[in-house]
């Protein structure tokens, strides 16, 4: 085999990896987004179903709203630091009606 054709398919492996390697990054931010949707989803029917208190609604609708949508919970998972608020504000209605 003459030295171009083992550069060549050096190349070609390289790429290979390299797609495989965005393939399982691309699924794993797929991942992490429904785990976070889940969770969003998880914490809204908590305040809605378990906290009696119409202010801690009130302050949570202001970060999630009343009915979210798929589109709304994707919206607020994909934003790192929206996402991280919303979750410390259902941490603070939690430990004010605990």
């Amino acid at each position: 085999m003459e030295r171009n054709e083992i550069l060549f398919d050096e190349v070609l492996e390289r790429a290979k990896v390299q797609r495989e390697i965005q393939e399982m990054q691309a699924k794993r931010e797929n991942e992490k987004m429904v785990l976070r949707m889940n969770l969003l989803g998880g914490m809204h029917s908590y305040i809605q179903n378990c906290i009696d208190d119409e202010m801690a609604y009130d302050s949570w609708i202001k970060w999630v709203p009343d009915e979210p949508t798929e589109e709304d919970l994707m919206s607020i998972a994909e934003k790192e630091k929206l996402f991280n608020r919303v979750c410390a504000v259902f941490g603070s209605i939690l430990m004010d009606f605990k």
